[in-house]
């Protein structure tokens, strides 16, 4: 009997709007010097794995943070734009704490699954619906290799969730955002899946470690 699968979801590597405290959204943005330090560590990890299957979101800075690992196995990266970030719709490229400061009663109607990011964005149970079809067509590629897939913050955990079979709202409740070029890995043959490790940063130099994250975007 082959052993269960892995499956490990990766948080992107620190970006421009990370650093900046802003929300990014699915504009298309760089990472940062310290963001290529983080992505070639995490490509030294994953460059270990035996047999794999990278799959990434198409913005810039989950490709950036790919390209190390790639060039290093030779591996085809499947893209699929269902795995890029939730859409915050008119908070895109502003400050986190502004916003927070500025819509106190938007900003909790969305951190409580009321109501859509910026409020005219997406809301969390419809970004876990896109990504969770996004990870059953990626779980159906090659079954025996290990699943890679390079993504974002909210959409980590709400790939998580989904996987788990996590209840209602645990994208916001029960699991928390994953530090820049984090692993979250899953295992079990169909979901739902077991979490081995949730923001796992072991393979990063401490310097280069974020802390817990309070909002990911």
């Amino acid at each position: 009997m082959s052993p269960p699968r892995r499956v490990l979801l990766v948080r992107h590597a620190q970006s421009e709007g990370n650093a900046s405290g802003r929300w990014q959204g699915q504009q298309g943005v760089g990472l940062t010097p310290h963001g290529r330090a983080q992505a070639e560590a995490l490509a030294d990890r994953l460059a270990a794995l035996p047999e794999a299957v990278l799959v990434r979101s198409d913005l810039q800075r989950v490709a950036e943070t790919a390209a190390p690992t790639l060039a290093r196995t030779g591996w085809q990266a499947h893209v699929d734009a269902r795995w890029r970030e939730l859409d915050v719709g008119s908070w895109t490229g502003r400050a986190v704490e502004e916003v927070r400061r500025a819509e106190p009663e938007r900003f909790a109607a969305f951190r409580e699954g009321r109501g859509p990011a910026g409020g005219d964005g997406e809301s969390l149970p419809a970004l876990r619906a896109r990504v969770g079809a996004a990870a059953a067509e990626a779980l159906a590629i090659r079954p025996q290799a290990t699943l890679v897939i390079v993504t974002h913050g909210w959409a980590l955990r709400a790939a998580v969730a989904e996987l788990t079979h996590a209840g209602e709202g645990a994208e916001r409740s029960r699991f928390h955002g994953v530090g820049n070029a984090a692993v979250c890995a899953l295992c079990g043959a169909t979901p739902p899946l077991a979490i081995e490790a949730y923001d796992d940063q072991s393979h990063l130099p401490s310097e280069l470690r974020s802390g817990r994250q309070r909002i990911s975007a």
